[in-house]
């Protein structure tokens, strides 16, 4: 769909459909489960969203720094995101029947205002500095 589309549009309405789908299935664990595998299932479905993202950080290096801008910034951010995440699900869990429902709409609105920045400035995964040197 990123290929069809552009990855803004795609990103913009899967972080939607995630996040809608996120409080379903949570809500539905929270009233008895009586739909709980077809909500797991449109949240595995919904999740697809993140393969926008591949596309995304191909295009944003030139060739000659693809491999290493690509590999620092997903393992900087698989850092902070594996390391942080299991203390901020458990606190906002302890807190809040809905915490980690919360804590994915909040990750998936960040992708969301991506899509929106991407979308605005007519750019279809290249960041503006490299998209303006291609013409």
């Amino acid at each position: 769909m990123s290929d069809r589309f552009g990855a803004p549009p795609v990103l913009m309405g899967g972080s939607v459909c995630l996040i809608i789908a996120n409080y379903l299935f949570y809500a539905d664990t929270k009233l008895g489960s009586a739909f709980l595998l077809p909500l797991y299932a449109l949240v595995g479905l919904t999740i697809g969203v993140v393969g926008a993202v591949p596309s995304i950080m191909v295009k944003s290096f030139p060739p000659a720094i693809r491999f290493t801008g690509i590999s620092l910034s997903y393992n900087i951010s698989a850092i902070f995101g594996a390391g942080l995440t299991p203390l901020i699900v458990t606190i906002v869990a302890a807190n809040d029947l809905f915490g980690v429902a919360h804590y994915v709409a909040a990750l998936f609105l960040v992708g969301f205002a991506i899509g929106l920045f991407l979308w605005k400035n007519r750019i279809q995964g290249l960041p503006a500095a490299v998209h303006c040197s291609l013409k």
